[in-house]
C-alpha cells in the first residue's frame, strides 16, 4: 500500500514539473523547451538521449531492450538483445548519431557521443 502511495505522488510530481516542458513549432523550425533535473546532465545530453533513443527505436534489431543514456557526452547502451548483430547495431547507431543545434544569434553546431559504453547483453 505505502508503495502504490509513493508511485502515484512520484507520478504527480513528475507531471507538475513538466508543465513547464513544451514544444513550439513554427515555419517548418521547432523550438523545444527542456526542464533539466540538476541531476540530469547537459541540454546537450538530453538532445543527445533523445536522438539516440529515436534511432534505436526505428531500427528492427534495436526497437526492443536497448536502453540509451547519457550524460557529459558519453552514450551508455544497455538492456538485452536476441543477437551479437543486434548489439554491434546499436553501438553504431549511438556513435552515427548527431543532433544539430541552432541557436538564435549563433552559428549551428552539431552534438554526438565523445563515446560509447556498449553494456547490452546478448541473450
Amino acid at each position: 500500500m505505502v508503495i502504490r502511495i509513493l508511485a502515484a505522488v512520484l507520478a504527480i510530481l513528475a507531471g507538475v514539473m513538466c508543465l513547464g516542458c513544451g514544444r513550439n513549432q513554427e515555419l517548418g523550425k521547432l523550438a523545444v523547451d527542456i526542464y533539466l533535473h540538476p541531476e540530469g546532465g547537459t541540454s546537450d545530453d538530453i538532445l543527445l538521449q533523445e536522438a539516440v533513443r529515436k534511432n534505436l527505436g526505428e531500427n528492427k534489431l534495436t526497437e526492443a531492450g536497448v536502453y540509451a543514456r547519457v550524460l557529459d557526452r558519453i552514450v551508455v547502451l544497455n538492456g538485452q538483445v536476441q543477437t551479437e548483430e543486434a548489439k554491434q547495431a546499436a553501438e553504431r547507431i549511438a556513435r552515427a548519431t548527431q543532433v544539430t543545434v541552432n541557436v538564435e544569434g549563433a552559428a549551428a553546431r552539431t552534438v554526438k557521443a565523445d563515446d560509447v559504453r556498449n553494456r547490452l547483453e546478448v541473450k
